[in-house]
């Protein structure tokens, strides 16, 4: 196992977050050498193909959604950032590149894995950092990309001396760039001829629609995995039940993972709503210790009101906390929102949301 030591500028990182919020910034890392935001076409199709959909934000949201959790209010900015690493211009040749590292912040921060991008089992995983503000990784790259996609959410009210910067560091290449930038970013960052970092990110508007929470268990009525039902309950922004949920879910003979439900009353069982959805197993969307779970996954559907009234969108993870492979039931936590006139992020590059 190779052995990790601090390079000087995750030391500062580590010894910001460590400090009083009004600590004082460091000089930023000035390795950028080589980097532009005039995408080549290669790269660019990578970012189409890898960025994380707004819908699977809201899953990964979901995955910490808690009424109680100060980062569920609005004390914070919050950013998606994807980092993609690796063969951009493939030649056929070569020996592959180690891109082991790291991404940080100089600023009181906290990251979020959203998911980990063509991770190879026995190659490629994330490690685990006692630290909120740090994201680690092992990766080997062959004419192939890797990368992350996580949710930065940055301390609102904190002056600092120096503009905050987001850090990547890797055994190929180290680079920052600064957080307000992120807000509408992408760029691109070579190594050599073939190999370099693609960078896109853009800020998360806090959501002015009504939402609140979903929870229940999934529980599988096969041996396969390929069927079963949920229950849980539906819920608003302070943890109160607004309706009870019950559905099913099933995958069909050529391959689709499909899924329906309902929401009855608290008190009676009257439909207040109807949803309809997919599902998928995504471990890498769930949080350590379940990295590996095979269970584990993320169901996406849209809601309308019984009454036509209006409708939306619920997202929730499953098989989360739990390493028993082999358990029928896993539980299932998320969020739900409400379809409104507001949009969801600030980026001028859409990337398929609606």
């Amino acid at each position: 196992m190779r052995k990790w030591f601090l390079s000087p500028t995750l030391l500062l990182v580590i010894t910001m977050l460590a400090c009083s919020q009004q600590s004082t910034a460091p000089d930023p890392v000035t390795d950028t050498s080589g980097s532009s935001t005039e995408l080549p076409e290669a790269v660019q199709e990578k970012i189409d193909q890898y960025v994380v959909l707004d819908e699977d934000l809201l899953a990964s949201m979901a995955s910490h959604a808690d009424p109680n959790s100060d980062l569920n209010g609005h004390d914070y900015d919050v950013y998606v950032v994807t980092f993609l690493w690796g063969t951009f211009f493939p030649n056929g040749s070569g020996t592959g590149l180690s891109w082991d590292g790291r991404t940080g912040t100089n600023a009181v921060a906290h990251m979020r894995l959203v998911t980990a991008i063509s991770f190879e089992d026995g190659e490629d995983h994330i490690v685990e950092v006692d630290n909120p503000g740090i994201i680690a990784w092992r990766s080997f790259a062959h004419n192939d990309i890797d990368g992350i996609s996580f949710l930065l959410y940055m301390k609102r009210g904190i002056d600092y001396f120096a503009a905050p910067f987001l850090v990547f560091e890797s055994e190929q290449i180290n680079f920052h760039i600064l957080v307000h930038n992120l807000a509408r970013h992408r760029s691109f960052h070579p190594v050599d001829h073939n190999n370099g970092v693609a960078v896109f990110a853009r800020k998360i508007r806090h959501l002015p629609c009504p939402h609140g929470h979903v929870a229940g268990s999934w529980t599988f009525d096969s041996n396969d995995r390929s069927q079963g039902r949920l229950e849980g309950r539906w819920l608003d922004l302070n943890g109160n039940t607004r309706g009870h949920l019950t559905g099913s879910f099933w995958t069909t003979d050529d391959g689709h993972m499909l899924m329906r439900g309902e929401v009855s009353g608290v008190t009676t069982d009257e439909v207040i709503l109807h949803l309809e959805g997919r599902w998928h197993f995504l471990p890498h969307l769930i949080p350590s210790p379940c990295l590996a779970c095979p269970h584990g996954g993320e169901f996406i559907a849209r809601w309308r009101f019984s009454d036509g009234s209006g409708g939306g969108k619920v997202a929730a993870l499953f098989g989360e906390n739990t390493m028993i492979s082999d358990a029928a039931s896993v539980p299932f936590r998320g969020i739900w929102k409400q379809h409104c006139d507001h949009v969801v992020t600030d980026s001028d590059w859409n990337t398929g949301s609606e």
